[in-house]
């Protein structure tokens, strides 16, 4: 298991890059971004989960905010009353308002249909998603969501990839590669790094039991 730290220190000794605040910053960005899309191509069953969302029926804001990690939707549904249990169709707000071209303002009926809604940004810039649904309730229904989570972010230098720990060295190819263009340092070769990266990926994709290690040609723990 790799920690944030040492994925860092990793990096700084494989590759003789300087030790100092602005690099290691550089760093904890690319590692992360580099956790992101390992996420986006893998389905590990950790990153699936399920939210609620109670549909009042009342006047008032149609928008509902989703939970704060969802990545991709997989489905909503109607789940009470069960009476009206449903999955109800996903549609852009274009396309809803060529299908209903005059409504300003949706009618009150059991909800068929789900669309994205402006999103809300917080004082610190983090966005939660928005819904709303046509029709407008007319009464309370309880929704479930089943969704893609975003990895959760390593914020602390303790703070390690959700995933297997067979495959953590390999967000430090994607960081070395991205400080390689930002830099230019010659003693760093982007190619490298990138065909590392790259083949650690394809190495995954085709590894659906999470049992293939892509090692170094000089490992890490031997430095």
């Amino acid at each position: 298991m790799k920690t944030r730290l040492e994925l860092k220190t990793l990096c700084v000794r494989y590759a003789k890059i300087p030790d100092d605040a602005v690099v290691r910053a550089g760093l904890e960005e690319d590692l992360n971004i580099a956790l992101h899309i390992v996420a986006a191509k893998r389905n590990w069953p950790q990153l699936y989960k399920t939210g609620t969302l109670s549909l009042t029926g009342s006047d008032g804001d149609i928008t509902y905010s989703l939970a704060s990690d969802v990545d991709e939707i997989e489905q909503m549904r109607i789940t009470s009353p069960s009476s009206y249990a449903k999955v109800l169709t996903l549609i852009s707000k274009e396309k809803l308002r060529e299908i209903t071209p005059d409504k300003t303002v949706p009618g009150r009926a059991v909800p068929s249909k789900w669309y994205i809604s402006e999103p809300t940004l917080s004082s610190t810039n983090v966005e939660t998603k928005n819904i709303s649904f046509d029709y407008r309730p007319d009464q309370a229904y309880t929704i479930t969501y089943s969704y893609k989570m975003f990895p959760p972010t390593m914020n602390a230098d303790g703070a390690y990839p959700f995933f297997d720990p067979t495959y953590h060295h390999i967000l430090s190819y994607y960081a070395l590669w991205k400080y390689a263009e930002r830099t230019s340092d010659p003693a760093v070769d982007p190619i490298y790094w990138r065909g590392e990266w790259d083949k650690a990926l394809e190495d995954m994709e085709t590894d659906e039991q999470s049992q293939t290690k892509y090692p170094l040609e000089i490992p890490f723990e031997q430095l």
